[in-house]
This record gives C-alpha cells, structure tokens and sequence, in this order.
C-alpha cells in the first residue's frame, strides 16, 4: 500500500533531494511536511556499480561519437561535479538510508533494450534491495554520538540552499 507515501523527484539543482526528507527545519518541514516516520529510504540509480549478467547494449549508429571528444568530456565532468558533489555529501552522511542500484554501462535515454539486457538490470536493482533490506535492522539505528549532528547540519544547510534557490555549493 502506497497511502501516506511520498515520492520526490530530483531535478536541476539536486538529482537526490535526500536532504529534504531529513532536514527538521521549520521552513523546510513547512514545505516538505513534517516527519511521518523515521526510515527514509532512498534508491541511487548508481551507474559505478556493474550489472550481473547484462548483456551487452545495441552499437551506437555511425556518425561522430561525441562522447569521445576532451570537450564534451569536460563538459560532462562539470555538469556532473555541479550537479552531483553536494549529493554526495548527503549520501555519505546518511549512507544507511541509501540503496543503490546498479546501472554501469546503461544509458539514460536506453529505451530500446533487448529483453534480455533490461531482465538483467530489473534482477540486480531487485537483488540490491533484498541485500539492503536483508541487511537493515528490526529499530533504525541509533547513530554514534555526533554523527548524527553533523549529518542534520549538513542535510539543513544544503536543504536550505535548494529551497532559497541558490546553487547547493554555492
């Protein structure tokens, strides 16, 4: 049953809003909503992790491969830093709240899969959670003096950027 769930989408500024489901602060709460429960759980679409089994994808067409040129390379690498380094360090900070599934070597935009390429992917993203939730204690744990303090801090402070409408590293 999926009543009182609530699903948030990341976007521009944030591809993983974590920081918004944690944070307690009254402006932040005021538009997200308080607290319904202490778990959290987030799903990382993580393209460094391999899939088991997957076959490889289709060829990519003739033409220039664009992805191979240093300047679309460097423009890729300066999206992803501006898009994903305040991510990281909310996932580092509440890393038990994160499951990640694998991805490496599927494209955004792969829509015309084989059968057998998208069964491989649905099978690890299905094993990562059971790992997780295999793995996750009956009571959320109680985290280790400070760390939760400094795990709030950090997910307030980037909450209240993206919130203001500024650049999360700024």
């Amino acid at each position: 049953p999926l009543t009182d769930h609530a699903v948030v989408d990341g976007g521009a500024l944030s591809n993983f809003p974590i920081e918004l489901l944690v944070s307690e602060q009254p402006f932040i709460t005021a538009i997200m909503g308080e607290k319904q429960h202490a778990r959290i759980l987030g799903l990382l679409i993580d393209e460094a992790l391999p899939v088991e089994g997957a076959p490889p994808g289709a060829p990519q067409g003739g033409g220039i491969e664009w992805g191979k040129l240093r300047a679309v390379q460097r423009l890729e690498g300066l999206i992803d830093t501006m898009m994903s380094a305040h991510d990281k360090q909310v996932m580092d900070a509440f890393e038990d709240l994160v499951v990640r599934l694998p991805a490496q070597g599927y494209g955004t935009t792969e829509f015309d899969m084989s059968d057998a390429r998208r069964d491989a992917l649905v099978a690890a993203g299905r094993a990562a959670m059971q790992r997780y939730l295999a793995a996750l204690p009956k009571q959320p744990r109680v985290p280790e003096p400070g760390k939760m303090e400094r795990a709030d801090h950090i997910a307030d402070r980037i909450a209240g950027r993206i919130l203001e409408g500024r650049s999360p590293g700024s």
